[in-house]
């Protein structure tokens, strides 16, 4: 059985310096990765071109062959499209204009580039299953001195990204700068796109779960929802990103899975064969992660449930953390903060200067965690407020 997926990008950048369009540039990208199953194994090649596929067949069938039992395949067409603009080189030229020049009211020293995104995948293989997805990006790139900042949107709305930059550069203009120990704040925003999910990969393991017995333990609010299992009829390309399309063998088992949670409470570990044999629990090993080099089941993931209230009335002052590395350490998250801002009624009145914390990562979604803004975040149409109350820093 042989499966390929072609991943086709176009970017059109511009850029806009010392008020004018500095520079124009269009990339076409064209990645495909070709899989092979023969007698329980699965071999992978990544072609960075168009090639036969043939012969793309045949490197991959000549790379490392790796164990893997599942390869039922669905005959089955599905297609996600987004609305897609496509949008002209010009219209990329005088869109950058536009928000410079409105951004140059606030410092002669703006730099802006702005890129807009497409991106087509196309999933076949020898029982026809088509899966096609189409999808857009609208990122604007804003310097002012040793600040950049990243605005994303589906949308492309100039007047709403410049409101919005707007939120972000006036106090850095104005120098309004604060330490953390000067703030008696302890609510804290998070974007939604943020890593804070990258530990559940690393700890809930079934090795983990057995030897720590978190069976039936309650350790996350049920406001925070695991999707350890995916629909084929499910289509909603926003609340699982591109898994369900492009990483999907078309199995009717559970997949992508390592741990059941329902309502924060801990139900049953999924494994590989191997696990499966230690710890006696049933086997899902019956799909694989993209780019993964050994074929097991993954925990999908973490999906936060929308709240029914705005930001503004979930919350009137906080700690906006617009950039952060986020690590795990035991049961502890460490945030690294590179740059936060004080919010208050819906402006970001002060940029706080770097700081960290530690915080119990069982605890901060607990009973700390009040759940995902009804609207999206200021900064992109694609990211919701994550809200936190009462958490003690230092």
């Amino acid at each position: 059985m042989k499966e390929k997926l072609e991943i086709r990008k176009t970017e059109k950048k511009a850029f806009y310096k010392n008020s004018s369009v500095d520079e124009m540039i269009k990339i076409n990208k064209q990645n495909n990765i070709f899989r092979d199953f023969e007698n329980e194994t699965l071999s992978i090649a990544y072609i960075n071109n168009d090639i036969d596929d043939d012969e793309g067949y045949f490197i991959a069938s000549q790379n490392k062959k790796y164990p893997y039992s599942h390869t039922t395949m669905l005959n089955t067409q599905r297609n996600v499209i987004a609305s897609n603009s496509n949008i002209k080189e010009r219209e990329v030229a005088d869109t950058v204009y536009k928000v410079g020049n409105e951004l140059e009211k606030l410092s002669k020293d703006i730099e802006v580039e702005y890129k807009n995104v497409n991106i087509r995948y196309n999933l076949t293989n020898i029982n026809k299953l088509h899966m096609n997805f189409e999808d857009e990006r609208n990122v604007f790139y804003v310097k002012l001195g040793e600040d950049k900042f990243k605005f994303e949107y589906r949308a492309l709305d100039s007047k709403k990204a410049v409101q919005d930059m707007e939120l972000f550069l006036k106090p850095i203009v104005q120098k309004k700068y604060i330490e953390i120990s000067k703030i008696n704040e302890k609510n804290l925003i998070i974007p939604s796109d943020l890593n804070i999910y990258d530990f559940f990969e690393e700890y809930l393991t079934c090795k983990n779960v057995i030897e720590n017995k978190l069976m039936n333990v309650e350790i996350f609010s049920e406001k925070l929802s695991f999707y350890t299992s995916l629909s084929p009829e499910d289509t909603k390309s926003q609340k699982y990103g591109l898994l369900p399309f492009f990483d999907w063998e078309g199995s009717y088992s559970p997949y992508y899975r390592n741990v059941l949670i329902e309502n924060g409470t801990v139900i049953k570990p999924y494994s590989n064969k191997d696990l499966a044999k230690e710890y006696e629990v049933e086997n899902t090993c019956c799909s694989y992660a993209l780019k993964d080099d050994y074929p097991s089941c993954k925990l999908l993931g973490a999906y936060i449930q929308n709240g029914d209230y705005k930001l503004e009335d979930m919350v009137k002052s906080a700690i906006f953390i617009e950039s952060a590395d986020v690590t795990l350490q035991k049961e502890e998250l460490k945030f690294d903060v590179k740059r936060a801002y004080l919010y208050e009624n819906g402006e970001l009145t002060h940029i706080i200067k770097h700081f960290s914390f530690l915080i119990n990562a069982f605890r901060f979604f607990g009973n700390k965690f009040m759940g995902a803004s009804k609207d999206l975040l200021f900064n992109s149409d694609l990211r919701r407020a994550v809200v936190f109350k009462d958490i003690q820093m230092f």
